[in-house]
């Protein structure tokens, strides 16, 4: 996904320990959140994991993620805060330290481009704020992911096949983009995870053609599927026969 395509700048700022802006309150919001630590110690939960970070360490809030975020040692820190709208996919709810400081200086490029309304510095702007998002963007991918939280979402799908299942709940789930969450989920387990859940689907749908006496349709409910018609073509493409053809060879 282009961040130059779907990203929109809302702002920058650099928020000293005298604003005490973090205080630990659970949070949520519509918009993206890139977090640079530039002095004292800072802690952040967000998808069921603690994350603490000092002066140099980057952390990404995407939007409509609950979050918790506080300066640690009596409101110490401070940091930049950048902020946007749209489709900016950076890889992971985490962090990932400043390898060579780039983000840092790009943000305060940022900073020093405010309150500059002409066309050439609002030019200007939107290309420092795509460097700073594609140069994150790469730290946080390259930050090393719990394969943990990739099973918790296989399990997810093992579990919950019956119901509708969107990717913004497999994403909450393991803390991470959706392209991010796709890109893993797939070198781990072979295939991305719809994928995945559609195999479950069928396993579970074949087990009661087989088994049961149950109507297509109802089987069709039952395994989280919204049409007969779609079941029948999924047995057919994995299995060869049609759902009575099953039935009848193997019953």
């Amino acid at each position: 996904m282009s961040s130059k395509s779907k990203a929109k700048y809302i702002h920058v700022d650099l928020l000293r320990p005298d604003i005490r802006f973090f205080g630990g309150h659970e949070d949520t919001h519509d918009h993206h959140e890139l977090i640079l630590v530039v002095s004292g110690n800072y802690e952040l939960r967000v998808s069921g994991r603690r994350l603490k970070g000092e002066s140099g360490d980057l952390f990404y809030v995407p939007a409509g993620c609950r979050h918790r975020a506080r300066a640690a040692q009596d409101y110490s820190a401070s940091q930049y805060l950048l902020r946007w709208e749209g489709g900016a996919d950076l890889a992971a709810a985490g962090g990932a330290p400043d390898i060579g400081g780039r983000v840092l200086v790009l943000l305060e490029w940022l900073r020093e481009l405010r309150g500059n309304e002409s066309r050439q510095a609002k030019r200007r702007r939107d290309r420092v704020f795509v460097l700073a998002l594609d140069q994150a963007r790469t730290l946080l991918e390259g930050a090393p992911v719990e394969r943990g939280r990739l099973v918790d979402v296989r399990s997810h799908l093992d579990t919950n096949y019956t119901m509708d299942i969107n990717m913004n709940v497999l994403a909450s789930i393991a803390g991470l983009s959706h392209s991010h969450l796709t890109r893993l989920f797939k070198g781990e387990f072979g295939m991305p995870p719809f994928a995945y859940l559609k195999e479950v689907r069928i396993r579970a749908a074949r087990s009661l053609l087989l088994n049961t006496r149950l109507p297509l349709r109802e089987i069709a409910h039952r395994v989280g599927l919204h049409s007969e018609f779609y079941l029948s073509r999924l047995v057919k493409e994995h299995c060869g026969l049609s759902p009575k053809a099953l039935r009848e060879r193997m019953g």
